[in-house]
């Protein structure tokens, strides 16, 4: 289920967020608010939008959720942890 793969990827990544204290859960935050929190992130907040916008396609957009799309946001968050957690 690619649709879900990519939509847990995002949850990981606001999660990373979460635990470099970037930003603290409250209910009610969206997508683009962990957008703004990766600001000081800048590598890890180019694949956390790269991931968003797909979830957001595939969740929202009508579009499908493939294993193209899929690696394509796996590799972004792959990337952005590493680069972004050395920060």
């Amino acid at each position: 289920d690619y649709r879900t793969a990519i939509a847990q990827l995002l949850l990981g990544g606001m999660s990373w967020l979460e635990r470099a204290g970037a930003i603290r859960f409250r209910k009610g935050l969206v997508n683009r608010d962990y957008l703004r929190a990766a600001g000081r992130h800048p590598e890890f907040r180019s694949g956390l939008h790269a991931i968003v916008g797909h979830f957001e396609e595939t969740h929202f957009g009508r579009r499908a959720a493939t294993p193209e799309r899929f690696a394509t946001c796996l590799d972004h968050f792959r990337r952005s942890v590493r680069d972004g957690g050395t920060g």
